[in-house]
């Protein structure tokens, strides 16, 4: 019987473009967060960050956030923006 991986394990296999200097989060847990605010009807980058932060910091732990603060709009429209050819190469 084949297992099904947790989304979150799968996430992390997509490589991080960033520039070491630039990352604060990881690439997994704004990937993460997206995939949850998508399958919550959520359109618009800005509620994705505030889903983020309304769900607070045990919610954005258990997602791989290692700040109490989850990124802002910007930062997640940029990180999804750069990253979809890579999600669509890892989930294919």
């Amino acid at each position: 019987m084949t297992q099904i991986r947790p989304l979150i394990e799968i996430l992390a296999e997509i490589p991080d473009f960033r520039k070491k200097k630039g990352r604060r989060h990881p690439l997994s847990a704004i990937l993460a967060l997206a995939c949850i605010a998508i399958m919550c009807g959520v359109k618009v980058y800005t509620a994705i960050a505030e889903l983020g932060r309304n769900y607070g910091e045990e919610f954005s732990k258990a997602l791989g956030f290692t700040h109490k603060k989850t990124p802002s709009g910007n930062n997640t429209r940029f990180v999804i923006y750069f990253c979809i050819g890579h999600i669509v190469l890892v989930l294919s």
